[in-house]
């Protein structure tokens, strides 16, 4: 199982630098704001009092903090070689992105499932 994280504006995923993460590989990479996040990073969120589910429906601006906070107590050690793996280096990479996503588009909003 995984959460479908995406950034939307006006009900469309906005556009970022293309990337290739998540469990669902887009051959070439991909410019939507979207990204398939496994539910084995929970327990590594878990531990640090966060959810995925607590993005949704938030403007980007007002996630920042919470997402820093809580990808400065796992860290950003290099990820694991098994996307699948819930690590601290797995679970912060994929933190990293959603951050960065949000602070380029402070007034998009998250739309979390799964």
């Amino acid at each position: 199982m995984s959460y479908q994280v995406s950034l939307v504006k006006d009900d469309r995923p906005v556009t970022v630098a293309r990337h290739c993460e998540g469990a669902v590989y887009a051959i070439g990479g991909e410019t939507a704001a979207e990204i398939t996040i496994t539910r084995n990073y929970s327990l590594i969120y878990d531990q640090h009092n966060f959810s995925l589910r607590e993005l949704h429906g938030k403007p980007a601006r007002l996630t920042l903090c919470e997402l820093a906070r809580v990808l400065a107590e796992i860290g950003t050690t290099e990820p694991h070689a098994d996307y699948w793996a819930g690590t601290p280096g797995n679970a912060g990479r994929a933190l990293l992105i959603l951050l960065g996503w949000a602070a380029d588009n402070l007034d998009a909003v998250w739309d979390v499932r799964g």
